[in-house]
């Protein structure tokens, strides 16, 4: 179906303890972009945190770094 995307129920998971963190420090998806290096848009992080995107080490590396994380605890609230 065009314009469907679909979403991995991993990805999901992970997009979503990503969120929770975000949420915890109180920041936008716009804000956390801006936070990592090199910059994000917030439309790349809302299709990261909805499971939409199925990004790369490096680039998961700069989103926990900027949401002052480590990967394993990402895993480990995703249940992964």
């Amino acid at each position: 179906m065009p314009g469907k995307t679909l979403k991995d129920p991993d990805l999901k998971k992970m997009g979503a303890a990503l969120r929770a963190r975000r949420e915890e420090l109180g920041i936008t998806q716009t804000e956390l972009g801006q936070r990592c290096r090199p910059r994000m848009e917030g439309t790349f992080v809302a299709g990261v945190e909805r499971g939409e995107r199925n990004v790369s080490y490096l680039t998961l590396l700069r989103i926990v770094t900027a949401l002052e994380t480590k990967i394993h605890q990402v895993f480990r609230e995703s249940d992964l």
